[in-house]
């Protein structure tokens, strides 16, 4: 990771997406020799520099949109304790995909129209969960425990809840083997899931309702689509947003 931010501000292109690094990197002036040493042996290893010296400059059109992707997507998925970065984006028609996990980073081309379901294939595979979809009162969820009981006016005993709200109850106290929150560049409201023993759901929540849905990769990758399409009409009204599909 480092060796990539010490690429990308050499040649001027800033930082790398926050979907990438969540926490701002800290160059230290002292260390510059160091990493640009570094730097060129990566560069001369994976062949970037041209016969005269300069870096190809499909390499850098590709560097650009790791750093500041006008469209596609981004996220952090977690699995079994260990958080995978994605970014997925394009600038025109120069497409990538960007995967860091630990201090490695790769880069590589894909298809511009392809962006939601190239960073949806990143997701464990973890099979979608059973049952229909659910929506309950967040209120009515907190006051539930896991079996399905809720306190009754005295505090005596239990009353059974609905059995959606049953339901809800389960699948939130089980415990998780990993969780998501992926984003449309330039957006604000995440397609968050949830993995467990139970399977794959999305899960989104407003201020008083909660809202869990079995999900597939397609279902993730028709929820970032949706999320995108929010995101471009809330940042361009009257402009339709450009399919990703």
């Amino acid at each position: 990771m480092r060796v990539l931010a010490e690429l990308v501000a050499g040649l001027g292109l800033g930082e790398p997406h926050l979907g990438l690094t969540p926490e701002p990197l800290w160059r230290d002036p002292a260390a510059a020799g160091r990493f640009g040493r570094l730097v060129e042996r990566h560069l001369t290893r994976l062949g970037w520099r041209r016969r005269d010296g300069e870096i190809d400059r499909e390499v850098v059109a590709a560097l650009a949109v790791v750093c500041r992707p006008d469209v596609g997507f981004h996220g952090w998925l977690t699995h079994e304790h260990r958080t995978t970065s994605v970014l997925a984006g394009a600038i025109g028609r120069e497409a990538v995909l960007a995967v860091r996990s630990g201090n490695d980073v790769t880069v590589r081309s894909v298809h511009r129209q392809r962006l939601a379901e190239r960073l949806a294939a990143h997701l464990p595979d973890v099979p979608a969960g059973a049952g229909p979809p659910l929506r309950v009162d967040l209120a009515e969820l907190r006051a539930t425990d896991p079996s399905g009981g809720r306190p009754t006016e005295g505090g005596a005993g239990l009353r059974r809840v609905g059995p959606q709200v049953r339901r809800a109850a389960a699948l939130v106290a089980a415990p998780t083997t990993g969780a998501g929150e992926l984003y449309p560049v330039g957006g604000r409201a995440p397609v968050s899931y949830v993995d467990s023993a139970h399977g794959r759901y999305l899960v989104a929540t407003t201020r008083d309702v909660l809202e869990i849905r079995p999900a597939t990769r397609a279902d993730v990758t028709a929820e970032l689509q949706v999320q995108r399409s929010a995101a471009a009409t809330v940042g361009n009204p009257g402009t339709p947003p450009e399919a990703d599909g």
